[in-house]
């Protein structure tokens, strides 16, 4: 059965449609509902917003906990940080980057669906569908910053988040102009960030810190494959474990496709396990390198 379409599969139990509007009809393609208002004048003119995309295949904590540490950063800096976003890539650059890499590749509905569920108890960080649902070729993260800037008008500044691996891969340590960019080192395991210009918008945040630093999307699809759901709970949440190894038949109907990759077809995880068991083989090795295993860069 073919997978369910961006446009026209909801997110069954999730507090969020999957599916986004037709394209360029209203503001749930860039969610305002956890919107933070400022509290007076200055802080209006001060205000920012914040913006991260990757493949997110799947997306684990560390993808949110970046968002949170741009956010502490400019609000050291006098920013009022209203809102953050993350942005799953779109199909086009997810599927064939998987393929090369010989990984799974879980479609953009089910990796928003995943993602609306991670951050559902997040006071700041919502989940963007516009990047994943456009038509035709995928948007690179410029095209995707300036989407934003259009419908936020004047007043606010965009920052585009980012860990210190794109950021030297991409030239951003300069700035990108009128969107400003923040930088999220790993700390020791990771590349050195560029040194912080504020006068053209390039912060730099503390280092990720605690076990989250090193989760990645790798541990996670290593974790699914062992249907280790304590692990996966760790990663992800225990709401988006749930959803990933054990699914409803609602969840099944709706995203066979995926949840053939990861091996699961039926409500019952344990049967579907490798070797009938439940992820044990593979649960202490993640232990023991999860804490010096690099973080994927998206």
């Amino acid at each position: 059965a073919p997978g369910p379409n961006l446009h026209g599969a909801p997110c069954p139990g999730a507090g969020l449609a999957v599916e986004p509007p037709p394209l360029g009809s209203g503001a749930e393609l860039w969610p305002t509902g956890k919107a933070l208002p400022p509290p007076d004048e200055a802080a209006a003119a001060r205000e920012a917003v914040l913006l991260a995309t990757g493949a997110m295949n799947p997306l684990h904590r560390g993808h949110v906990d970046m968002l949170h540490a741009a956010a502490g950063r400019l609000h050291a800096h006098g920013f009022h940080v209203s809102q953050a976003y993350l942005s799953p890539s779109h199909d086009g650059y997810v599927q064939p980057k998987a393929a090369a890499s010989g990984t799974i590749g879980l479609s953009a509905a089910f990796r928003l669906c995943a993602a609306q569920r991670a951050v559902e108890a997040d006071p700041l960080v919502s989940v963007a569908a516009w990047e994943a649902a456009q038509p035709g070729e995928w948007p690179d993260f410029p095209e995707v910053c300036e989407a934003l800037r259009g419908r936020l008008g004047g007043g606010r500044r965009l920052f585009y988040v980012c860990g210190a691996d794109h950021a030297a891969r991409c030239g951003l340590g300069g700035g990108m102009g009128e969107v400003g960019v923040v930088v999220v080192p790993r700390g020791a395991a990771g590349p050195p960030p560029p040194a912080e210009q504020p006068a053209r918008g390039v912060f730099v945040a503390s280092p990720a810190r605690g076990e989250a630093a090193a989760f990645s999307s790798t541990l996670v699809r290593e974790a699914l494959a062992e249907r280790d759901f304590e692990a996966a709970s760790r990663y992800l949440s225990p709401a988006v474990a749930q959803l990933m190894l054990r699914p409803t038949a609602e969840h099944l109907a709706a995203f066979e496709a995926d949840y053939r990759q990861i091996g699961i077809v039926s409500e019952n995880p344990v049967a579907d396990a490798p070797g009938g068991g439940g992820g044990a083989a593979g649960a202490e090795e993640r232990r023991a390198v999860g804490a010096g295993r690099k973080r994927s860069s998206c």
